[in-house]
């Protein structure tokens, strides 16, 4: 599946289960060596890497959907509010870019593999800040 995430500058791509996490990386690789060119063609390109560099260019407006407007509705609340809780940029739903990976775990791992995860958030953080 392959839908936009807040704005039409993020695109995301849902793949079905895969016995091994090489096969959804192969599975991306052919859909990105097919997509790359003809956005390339158009002056634009896919991308992971963070905060999108040309964010105040883009047009930063959210798919229109009542889930995204509950988003940036909340999100401008940091305007009207004095509260280090908010930051300046309350847009930023719209022109972020990043990975992220569900796995699907049974319910007898479900404990270990969260407790893995938990051990991993530290070293993880500092990995991939930017993402």
């Amino acid at each position: 599946m392959i839908l936009f995430e807040v704005s039409y500058n993020t695109i995301e791509f849902a793949f079905a289960k895969a016995s091994r996490i090489a096969e959804v990386e192969e599975r991306l690789g052919t859909y990105l060596s097919m997509i790359q060119p003809y956005l390339r063609d158009h002056n634009h390109e896919l991308q992971g890497w963070g905060v999108n560099p040309n964010w105040a260019k883009n047009d930063n407006r959210p798919v229109k959907s009542p889930r995204y407007k509950m988003l940036m509705n909340f999100l401008e609340l940091s305007k009207a509010k004095n509260d280090p809780f908010f930051h300046d940029y309350p847009e930023y739903g719209s022109f972020i870019c990043g990975s992220q990976v569900q796995l699907d775990v049974s319910k007898t791992s479900y404990s270990r593999v969260l407790n893995a995860f938990n051990q991993i958030e530290g070293p993880k953080a500092v990995l991939l800040a930017n993402s």
